[in-house]
């Protein structure tokens, strides 16, 4: 019995470091997407009329550049939003064993109206699918809690 609780102990360290890394994976891959050419919003017609942050000239996977919606940017700040928070939880030591389930919900929170914004390829409703997979997962990883590990995490910071 000691064996298991030590397995559920180092799971739930292993998952309270993935916590930390899935938003920074994240925010990578929207930073890596602005260079390639995707993840991108809607075109606009007047880039004047939004700020400088929100609307720049951006290239397609065809190599159109257009004035459109900075998504990229959008998820960048999102991951790393979302970073701080389990960055705080954690320096807290509040939620041990479950970071990675709220990390999860958090940035299917913040994909699905990005995923939802989105005009290339892959199709909207994959992207929106997979945010709001994570979304789903986070918040069932939140809501069931095996009460080993549970008990395990509680006397491991003891």
């Amino acid at each position: 019995m000691a064996g298991r609780a030590a397995l559920a102990c180092s799971l739930a360290r292993l998952s309270d470091g993935l916590a930390l890394a899935a938003p920074l994976h994240l925010s990578g891959v929207w930073w890596a997407c602005r260079g390639v050419g995707c993840g991108l919003g809607p075109t606009v017609a007047d880039r004047d009329a939004y700020p400088t942050w929100q609307v720049g000239f951006l290239r397609d996977l065809q190599g159109d550049v257009l004035p459109r919606y900075e998504l990229q940017v959008l998820g960048m700040v999102g991951g790393l939003l979302t970073l701080a928070i389990i960055g705080g939880i954690t320096l807290r030591g509040l939620l041990p064993g479950r970071r990675l389930a709220l990390s999860l919900a958090l940035c299917g929170a913040w994909l699905l109206p990005l995923e939802n914004l989105r005009v290339d390829p892959p199709s909207p409703a994959l992207g929106s699918l997979s945010a709001l997979a994570l979304l789903l997962v986070g918040g069932w990883g939140l809501a069931n809690r095996h009460p080993n590990v549970a008990s395990t995490a509680t006397q491991d910071q003891l």
